[in-house]
């Protein structure tokens, strides 16, 4: 879905009430995400919210069945990143739109024994009205998260992730925010924003546990200020 977003200042003379004139500034675009993630799709959704997968590694696991692959999307901590942006159409053949330069700015993902689910935002420039639609898209295969595919790991080291199992994980919802804005420059020959560029963003983790002595344990690592490492 495309939300049109304008800035328009305001003008008003001196002797009427109310404002007599409108300026455009900035246009751009919002869209927003909703759904039940899949497998072949997140790649798409990380590589513009994180950065670039730089490694695509098949897993050699007679556990997990042919055709499984660890992606990696590495963030820089005092670098620039590389991610992917996207152009978005929506429409028909009687009526039609494009929004070039979309990157994901934020994402959710809320899961539970019941349901996994994401919501999140994307930013583009201005909308195009009346294009004509890419001709024959190739729809992606629809491999979705299920609930049952579900762990949650809590280990102290890095090179130790993946041992210690949450047993009394009963939900849970991880958030990544703010994290693209646009560039706008005077330019006249610039009908929207020139780039995105990264803010401060914010990243938030939610889980619930059964209050055992397993699911109780972070609370001593919080209050020590010790270091977790954490896989979903």
């Amino acid at each position: 879905l495309h939300r049109r977003r304008h800035s328009f200042p305001t003008r008003r003379s001196s002797d009427l009430k109310f404002a007599n004139a409108q300026i455009l500034g900035k246009e751009w675009s919002e869209s927003a995400i909703e759904g039940a993630p899949c497998y072949t799709e997140l790649p798409y959704v990380f590589s513009s919210l994180f950065s670039t997968a730089t490694t695509v590694t098949q897993i050699m696991d007679s556990a997990i069945p042919t055709g499984g692959y660890t992606w990696t999307f590495p963030i820089a901590t005092n670098a620039a990143d590389n991610p992917k942006t996207f152009t978005l159409e929506q429409g028909s053949s009687v009526r039609a739109h494009r929004v070039a330069n979309a990157i994901i700015s934020e994402l959710q993902m809320e899961f539970s024994r019941d349901e996994v689910t994401f919501s999140g935002a994307a930013i583009g420039k201005s909308v195009e009205d009346g294009i004509t639609l890419s001709g024959t898209p190739t729809m992606l295969p629809q491999v979705m998260v299920r609930p049952t595919d579900m762990s949650v790991y809590i280990d102290t080291t890095s090179a130790g992730l993946g041992t210690t199992k949450m047993l009394r994980a009963l939900s849970g919802s991880i958030k990544v925010s703010d994290r693209f804005g646009p560039l706008f420059v005077v330019d006249a020959a610039q009908p929207s924003f020139v780039a995105t560029m990264e803010t401060k963003p914010k990243a938030e983790l939610e889980l619930m546990m059964e209050a055992d002595t397993q699911g109780m344990a972070p609370l001593v690592t919080m209050r020590a200020g010790t270091t977790s490492f954490i896989r979903i």
